[in-house]
C-alpha cells in the first residue's frame, strides 16, 4: 500500500508484493 505514519504489519502484507509499503511504524496503516 502507500506510505502511512505506521504500520509495521501491514508492511508485511504488501510490502512483499509492491514496493514502498506501509511507513514502519508502531501504528496501523491507513
Amino acid at each position: 500500500g502507500r506510505g502511512g505514519p505506521g504500520g509495521r504489519r501491514w508492511q508485511r502484507h504488501r510490502d512483499h508484493r509492491r514496493a514502498g509499503g506501509a511507513a514502519r511504524g508502531p501504528g496501523p496503516a491507513p
